[in-house]
């Protein structure tokens, strides 16, 4: 079954907004690396182009996902609604 709880992620000019902000529960970081895993880049890869380590960027992943109620990083890249955040 899947979840009916749909994101809704801040872009770039929207920085001031924190992580209890109920519109947008992801942080900065957190829609970064999901930019990041939405083209297909590794965790590795994330890390050294964020310049973050390795188990930043997991943990960060593992954030995502708990905070979108998705069980993969396929469903919670599905379940962002603001597309435009994911391509910028």
């Amino acid at each position: 079954m899947q979840s009916s709880h749909r994101a809704v992620v801040a872009g770039p000019a929207d920085r001031s907004l924190t992580r209890s902000d109920a519109h947008s529960p992801l942080t900065v970081r957190e829609i970064e690396v999901i930019r990041f895993l939405a083209k297909g880049f590794l965790y590795k890869e994330i890390a050294d182009k964020m310049g973050i380590s390795f188990p930043t960027v997991h943990k960060a992943q593992h954030k995502i996902l708990a905070k979108l109620h998705t069980s993969n990083r396929t469903e919670a890249i599905n379940n962002v609604t603001l597309i435009p955040v994911i391509r910028g």
